[in-house]
């Protein structure tokens, strides 16, 4: 007969290390623009000594693997007589809490959020390219943290931050999964939805629609960013969206099959719950096997991961996107292929 597996966390916050003693932990991570959140509560006589700017690492362990799951700082230490609640925030807190002023000039998006979380004084991991830029003004009506949010979209990707605490993009890919999940083993409950309206398009128009970003009329707005080759809409189906930082036709090409692929996903939710994964981040793309007849469902990709953890137990509850069943990215109405197509 096998042993059952042992749960643990350690959570280092400050100078001290705790293995115990918590009375609940509660993990969320999310995609740019939203933030990573760690919130620990412990008995009202713990000995905490940590305060707000201490480094705060989390390690989780369901008994099969163990993984370093958040790195950030200390944000708020509240003392009350039902016990202390201890919140933290990564990079990307780090990054909210920053406006700049700043303007960009020939360089790739990838690099634009690398410049962003360096001003920001926080650390990067793998950031895609993405895509050159003829400039683009990261302005205060923003903070950094949406600015970066923003760029990783146009380049197709979702931003977020390892568990090392390093800011990162993620392009979700289709076809196989990154992870597997068995019902029955590691999923408690799932639910999937169908809902209307993921039939809708987006078209991204730039203020220039020029073929390269050396061209000189990348630098001067046009009457007409589709070059004559305008899609049919605006209507019920078609969204035009303006963003006039994308002076190529392939920057809003991408930018445009980046946000239809949110729309087609986000009406098939899935929503499950599932024994403590601690390995499982947000843009990962997750294979459910083993679900019952006739309950099926196509690879999903995790949009948020939440890790909660109480004295009767450890779960994750993940909130992930189906695409639509024959999925490519290259395909879409308006995407990066097409208007390659149709710019040349």
């Amino acid at each position: 007969m096998g042993s059952l597996l042992s749960l643990g966390y350690e959570l280092t916050a400050g100078s001290q290390r705790w293995i115990e003693q918590l009375l609940a932990l509660d993990l969320a991570l999310e995609t740019g623009p939203a933030v990573n959140r760690l919130a620990v509560h412990l008995p009202p006589e713990a000995p905490l000594e940590a305060a707000p700017g201490d480094s705060c690492i989390l390690k989780l362990d369901n008994g099969e693997r163990e993984e370093t799951v958040f790195t950030g700082t200390v944000r708020s230490v509240t003392k009350g007589l039902a016990g202390l609640r201890l919140t933290a925030v990564d990079a990307g807190g780090a990054m909210a809490m920053v406006r700049p002023a700043v303007t960009f000039e020939q360089v790739s998006s990838g690099s634009a959020i690398k410049a962003l979380a360096d001003d920001a004084g926080v650390d990067v991991g793998n950031v895609d390219d993405g895509f050159d830029l003829v400039f683009y003004v990261a302005d205060p009506a923003r903070t950094a943290w949406e600015h970066a949010s923003r760029l990783a979209a146009y380049g197709g990707a979702l931003l977020g931050v390892a568990g090392d605490g390093r800011v990162e993009t993620v392009v979700v890919g289709s076809g196989a999964a990154d992870e597997a999940l068995l019902f029955g083993r590691e999923i408690m409950s799932l639910n999937h939805a169908e809902r209307s309206g993921g039939d809708r398009r987006v078209v991204v128009a730039g203020e220039a629609g020029v073929g390269t970003m050396s061209a000189p009329e990348a630098l001067r707005p046009v009457t007409d960013p589709f070059a004559g080759n305008r899609p049919a809409g605006p209507d019920a189906q078609t969204l035009f969206r303006f963003e006039p930082a994308l002076r190529t036709a392939e920057g809003a090409a991408r930018a445009g099959a980046h946000r239809t692929r949110m729309i087609a996903a986000r009406p098939r939710r899935l929503v499950l719950k599932a024994w403590l994964q601690p390995h499982l981040r947000p843009g990962h793309r997750l294979e459910i096997q083993s679900l019952p007849d006739p309950m099926t469902t196509e690879p999903c990709w995790l949009e948020s991961v939440h890790h909660r953890l109480r004295p009767d137990g450890a779960v994750t509850v993940v909130r992930a996107n189906r695409d639509p069943a024959g999925f490519d990215l290259f395909a879409l109405p308006g995407s990066l292929g097409g208007a390659l197509a149709s710019a040349f």
